[in-house]
């Protein structure tokens, strides 16, 4: 089956207005999360990605917000394995999967978990930037924020 009848099972399935673009990507919005779906025809292969920042919540992504990032990813563990990386001032996480053997209801299986990862992503940064001061003090030391561990 091809990555395009996929997604037109799965939007006769979901009700979704799900439909590829001539880049071969679809858009969906899940907990006011904007997904991306690309498919690459060469790696054949999906992306979905999608922005965890807010603009109208971080202004600007300072050093805490990116310290938060870098926590979460630290192997994978507060993102679930998904990919955090930075894109026009946006901190986007993302991950893949083939397309081999790929079916409408696995899809919709990844992508329930894909936007629970992401609203789980985005609510981290987002409480750390909001509960951590902007300016920290150094005295030039290694300091354990965010990694969980105590001297």
């Amino acid at each position: 089956m091809t990555f395009k009848e996929i997604i037109a099972e799965l939007a006769k399935e979901s009700g979704l207005p799900l439909e590829l673009d001539n880049n071969g990507s679809c858009m969906l919005n899940a907990d006011d999360i904007l997904i991306t779906l690309q498919y690459r025809n060469v790696q054949e292969d999906v992306v979905i990605f999608a922005p965890v920042t807010d603009p109208e919540k971080i202004a600007r992504l300072n050093e805490t917000a990116l310290r938060a990032a870098l926590s979460l990813s630290f192997n994978g563990i507060g993102t679930g394995g998904c990919y955090l990386g930075l894109f026009e001032e946006s901190l986007v996480l993302s991950t893949y999967l083939s397309v081999q053997n790929l079916t409408s209801e696995g899809l919709a299986q990844k992508l329930n978990e894909f936007s629970q990862r992401a609203a789980d992503v985005r609510d981290a940064i987002l409480n750390a930037y909001q509960n951590i001061p902007a300016t920290e003090i150094s005295d030039g030391g290694v300091d354990n924020y965010g990694v969980g561990l105590s001297v």
